[in-house]
């Protein structure tokens, strides 16, 4: 017998054997102690991105009923979410580069914050609006500015804590861990359309602003206090950051552009749709309008937490499958003018976008290494938020020829994204390289 490998110890002593089992046990204790960990702080983190969606849709619904008292016409109402917009296209990458350097939990705070700061400011100066303190002239601007500033910080908040997930989930499983952090905003959104009506009914139009605002401050605070990040931003070595010409990613952001504007597409355009074809008068519009985006928003979330959860399809699987359910529901609103139909149509629409939007971040992060997940969390996650500036100039020119034409539009996004999500290499190279093949960040 090996006399190393003799388990029993004269006078206490720690035999060699005991030692190896000691240091076995403590391995598999503190791998147990990690998982916890990363599953409380994406729990969190989740819940704490819920304020952001919520934020999303009080905006879309309260402003435009807002416009009516302050003397605004639609245009000039959807120059304030463009604006918005424009500036988060530019800065999402930004604040995504920044927290590959600073730390992820720092620039979430950032766009908590932000988020924060901008609606009170936002809500404060339309207040000011409504009570004649403020003249058109001086109140416009300053809607534009204080939504600005959402559109400056906010995009950090999404940037970064889609990097940290990807930080902290191996390549097998990041799809679906990044299809969840989507989920909180989707579901943000959905709880949004379903409070801010009664709080408004209760307390006033600018209620609900204010409420998300705050919202989003204590989730800051839960951020600050209850997150966890070992990995300090000293830790983090600056690197050349990833350039919008990096071959790696240019079909991730054509896709991401392409899928940006077919997503903005229905919610831009279906109250103007069901109202002119249905031939509905503006009230059952609202009505109309508010069932048919719930059932968007409802479809979408169903695809996040349980067909990608349950399935766990390969990212490009993910993306082809979500383009063709959104192309079969354009053909709905191309050729019917039955809201049934229509209803359907939106379902079949919202499914895909749940689909496809975690198959495309995911595929993305996985082309490249995990010190650029913040770089292209920005990249993509900006370009996306180009299609809500986008969709207004094909309005201008589509729209007027037929309600049917954007749709037509949707149509022909899908069938070229499908095009790419199946010959390009890129692509198709994610999907094959999902081995658990780089280390998990510590939290």
């Amino acid at each position: 017998m090996d006399p190393h490998s003799k388990s029993p110890g004269r006078d206490g002593e720690i035999t060699p054997v005991q030692s190896e089992s000691q240091r076995i046990a403590g391995a598999i204790a503190d791998r147990v102690a990690m998982e916890r960990r990363r599953k409380f702080s994406f729990r969190l983190l989740f819940v704490c991105l819920l304020s952001l969606g919520m934020g999303h849709s009080i905006m879309f619904a309260v402003l435009p009923a807002l416009s009516r008292d302050l003397g605004m016409v639609e245009y000039q109402v959807q120059a304030v979410f463009a604006s918005s917009a424009l500036v988060w296209v530019f800065m999402s990458p930004f604040w995504g580069r920044r927290s590959d350097v600073l730390g992820r939990r720092p620039v979430i705070l950032i766009g908590l914050g932000g988020y924060a700061i901008s609606t009170i400011l936002f809500a404060s100066v339309v207040w000011a609006g409504l009570a004649g303190m403020l003249t058109f002239g001086i109140l416009y601007p300053l809607m534009i500015i204080t939504r600005t500033i959402y559109g400056t910080l906010g995009p950090g908040a999404m940037a970064a804590s889609q990097a940290y997930v990807a930080d902290r989930t191996s390549r097998a499983e990041r799809t679906r861990s990044l299809a969840n952090i989507g989920a909180a905003f989707g579901l943000g959104i959905v709880l949004g359309s379903g409070i801010g009506g009664p709080i408004a009914s209760a307390f006033g139009l600018l209620s609900p602003l204010y409420f998300v605002a705050i919202l989003a401050a204590v989730s800051a605070a839960v951020v600050w206090f209850y997150l966890p990040e070992k990995t300090s931003p000293k830790e983090r070595e600056e690197r050349p950051k990833l350039k919008f010409t990096d071959k790696r990613i240019r079909s991730f952001q054509i896709v991401s552009l392409l899928m940006g504007i077919a997503h903005a597409i229905p919610i831009q355009t279906m109250g103007f749709f069901l109202m002119d074809v249905l031939l509905l008068d503006p009230h059952a519009g609202i009505q109309f309008t508010s069932i048919a985006l719930m059932g968007l928003s409802m479809a979408s979330l169903f695809s996040q937490l349980v067909i990608v959860q349950r399935f766990r399809l390969p990212a490009q699987a993910l993306i082809q499958i979500g383009t063709i359910l959104p192309l079969v529901g354009a053909a709905a609103f191309i050729w019917s003018d039955n809201f049934a139909t229509l209803f359907f149509g939106v379902v079949l629409m919202g499914l895909g976008f749940g689909l496809a939007r975690p198959g495309l971040a995911g595929a993305a992060s996985l082309a490249v290494s995990h010190d650029e997940q913040g770089s292209i969390s920005g990249l993509v996650g900006g370009l996306g938020a180009a299609g809500h500036i986008v969709v207004p100039v094909f309005m201008f020119f589509l729209y007027g020829i037929a309600p049917q034409s954007m749709y037509v539009l949707l149509a022909l996004l899908s069938i070229v994204i499908l095009i790419f999500a199946t010959v390009d290499p890129h692509i198709i190279k994610a999907q094959m390289e999902v081995e658990e093949d780089e280390p998990v960040v510590d939290l």
